[in-house]
């Protein structure tokens, strides 16, 4: 099931709607990204890709609009509805 833009995203029919949790829309792009940006701004695969925190700080946020935008056709992006929370998602073998 492909869940429409806005919709609670649902596990299945018998199983209540996940709380607070939603297809995210480019509306919620900068938000995500920014959010990302800084929940991976210590991450050790990150720090091994981008050494230098500062470069780190500046690429991280182009890295996650990239994957934010590519999602938008081969996966799936979900925000929690205060914006606290947000992943991206994209099936095996989908490539960006």
């Amino acid at each position: 099931m492909t869940p429409s833009r806005g919709s609670v995203v649902r596990p299945d029919r018998n199983a209540d709607p996940v709380a607070g949790v939603r297809v995210a829309g480019t509306a919620d792009r900068d938000r995500i990204v920014a959010l990302l940006a800084r929940a991976f701004a210590d991450d050790p695969a990150m720090a091994y890709i981008f050494p230098d925190p500062a470069d780190r700080a500046l690429r991280l946020p182009r890295l996650f609009g990239v994957l934010f935008d590519s999602d938008a056709s081969s996966g799936i992006r979900l925000v929690t509805a205060g914006g606290e929370a947000a992943t991206l998602w994209r099936a095996p073998g989908a490539n960006v």
